[in-house]
């Protein structure tokens, strides 16, 4: 199949009709209702021979016909293009990012929950700052006892009393 797309954008490019590659189709472009050849049409379309007929691309939109003769006529249907799985495929998944971004976004911005309250203005009673100056003398006595016993083991082993 990719060979065959690669044909159809080559012969694109080099502008050949309907008429020089597949004769068995009708080779007049579509008539308007005045009767008046729509040009604008025919050169919509490029036709590639393939075996019992030809593929139709519709260079407008990129869909990828197959025609095959019919009696006098032409039929064409319309052949599965991957490239719609894939757009919709894409357009899921863009919907589905919107929808994360948008959650991300909010769980991001969310206040702070009832549990834990916001008190940076809030200035401490005196009840938890007598509390407070408790824990630090608390805290100091500890250190200084601790130092303490420090310098008093290494006293004895430098009097070779360990």
């Amino acid at each position: 199949m990719r060979s065959l797309s690669l044909a159809v954008v080559f012969l694109m490019g080099a502008g050949l009709s309907l008429s020089a590659l597949a004769p068995g189709i009708a080779a007049e472009p579509p008539r308007a209702a005045n009767g008046v050849a729509d040009r604008s049409t025919a050169e919509r379309y490029v036709f590639v021979p393939i075996e019992k007929g030809a593929l139709r691309l519709d260079t407008k939109t990129g869909e990828v016909s197959r025609c095959e003769s019919m009696g006098e006529g032409a039929v064409c249907r319309l052949v599965a293009d991957e490239r719609l799985a894939y757009q919709e495929e894409i357009e899921a998944l863009s919907q589905r990012l919107d929808r994360l971004e948008t959650k991300l976004e909010k769980l991001t911005i969310a206040p702070l929950s009832p549990s834990t309250p916001n008190r940076d203005d809030e200035r401490m009673t005196t009840e938890e700052q007598e509390k407070l100056n408790r824990f630090f003398d608390l805290t100091d006595q500890v250190m200084r006892r601790f130092f303490g016993m420090v310098e008093d083991l290494k006293r004895d082993f430098n009097d070779d009393r360990l």
